[in-house]
């Protein structure tokens, strides 16, 4: 009983570093994809304002 017990406890504490290490990749991308958003208006915004300076 208390064997069981034990390898429920450690299923679920590999459990939850998984779900942490998930959660912080997650974290990341969602990061990396608001830099990447903001990199690409950025870029539109200055050729949008060429286009108004040029003709």
């Amino acid at each position: 009983m208390l064997l069981v017990h034990k390898k429920r406890t450690k299923n679920r504490k590999a459990r939850q570093a998984k779900f942490r290490r998930s959660v912080k990749l997650l974290a990341a991308w969602t990061g990396f994809v608001t830099a990447l958003v903001a990199l690409v208006t950025a870029l539109a915004e200055l050729i949008h304002t060429l286009g108004k300076l040029l003709p």
